[in-house]
């Protein structure tokens, strides 16, 4: 069986570092009698070319990410008859009504329908989470028979190997608390409203943290650099992330919604103690968490306030890895799932 994988399999962010542990799984250990072929074209016209030719000589598409490019591959499939796969790491108009406060009513509706243009002539289309399945049933009910979910993987063992366990705060009382988050500007993560918890929290105990956020400046950075404590990096190397998260004592994820989340989880087994929002698919695989763990509204900056100070004074590290379901991200359970679902999907397709 040859497969064209389309998407991004080299990128830094949450949906890249997903489909190369989705790469790294099916080359490892699932490939015996399927062929991987990846897009290497360098210019649009390359990958012009190059979908036409892959969608019509393969027997099955699957589709990592959202592009107009990969649209293109979906309708080859279509007509020519082949399945097409589609993994769904994020809602984009849903996600861009949030990011953005200006009336774009007319942009989502494009966005709209182009993703239902995207979904039609998919034959299976799996989400990273039960969450993110959820609320894609809801707000695609044609699509509900085809809709199901797999959680993102990484190499956790590989991340417990180089963190060594680190020591809480109160260790070194004299030490800035060094709080991280991810996401940038964009309004969706809400570190503008952490800004301002922090420094409410300042005023209230006397003491000085330390805020690093990563990622595009999008709507929010010019407000959350006001503050003389934010440390602000719009991209950093996915090592250099990695090197940050060992440092911050204190992980947050602040979102209003995210469909999972896995640098909070690259976070926790840097050595950070964590403090996530509800709507996150990445709670879905911890078996249970303290109240003081989530963040139940997330535009509240005295419950998120109260919530920092606390897990800087006693951390909810330890207890959170005990907590975690590990075999939900391993990298090769989840190359399985997807190898079934490949074969599944091809011989439906010879009967």
């Amino acid at each position: 069986m040859n497969i064209y994988m389309l998407g991004d399999f080299q990128g830094d962010n949450g949906p890249g570092i997903a489909n190369k542990m989705l790469k790294e799984g099916l080359e490892k250990s699932y490939q015996r009698d399927i062929s991987y072929y990846y897009s290497h074209g360098k210019t649009i016209f390359q990958r012009i070319i190059e979908n036409i030719y892959r969608s019509v000589t393969c027997d099955l598409i699957f589709v990592g990410d959202f592009t107009r490019l990969h649209l293109l591959a979906i309708y080859l499939g279509a007509l020519t008859g082949k399945k097409v796969i589609c993994r769904v790491h994020g809602h984009i108009s849903f996600e861009w009504n949030m990011n953005h406060s200006e009336n774009i009513q007319s942009k989502i509706k494009k966005i709209q329908k182009l993703e239902n243009r995207f979904y039609k002539h998919a034959n299976i289309i799996v989400c990273v989470s039960d969450l993110s399945a959820r609320k894609f049933r809801l707000d695609h009910p044609s699509f509900n028979g085809k809709v199901y979910y797999c959680y993102n993987a990484l190499n956790y063992k590989y991340l417990l190997n180089i963190n060594k366990k680190k020591l809480t705060i109160t260790a070194n009382q004299n030490r800035v608390p060094i709080i991280l988050s991810v996401g940038g500007g964009m309004r969706r993560k809400n570190n503008l409203v952490l800004a301002k918890s922090i420094h409410k929290l300042e005023q209230i105990t006397g003491k000085t943290y330390r805020f690093i956020v990563v990622g595009s400046p999008y709507t929010d950075k010019e407000k959350i650099c006001e503050y003389s404590f934010v440390e602000y990096y719009d991209h950093v190397s996915h090592s250099n992330l990695m090197k940050l998260m060992n440092r911050a004592d204190l992980y947050i994820q602040n979102s209003s919604f995210d469909t999972f989340g896995i640098a909070a989880i690259e976070a926790l087994l840097s050595g950070c103690s964590l403090l996530l929002s509800k709507k996150m698919g990445i709670c879905e695989i911890f078996n249970r968490f303290e109240d003081g763990d989530l963040i139940n509204n997330v535009k509240d900056i005295n419950e998120i306030g109260k919530k920092i100070e606390l897990l800087l004074q006693r951390g909810n590290r330890d207890r959170l890895l005990q907590s975690l379901c590990y075999e939900s991200i391993e990298v090769d359970r989840m190359a399985q799932w997807f190898y079934k679902l490949f074969v599944s999907e091809n011989k439906k397709m010879k009967r």
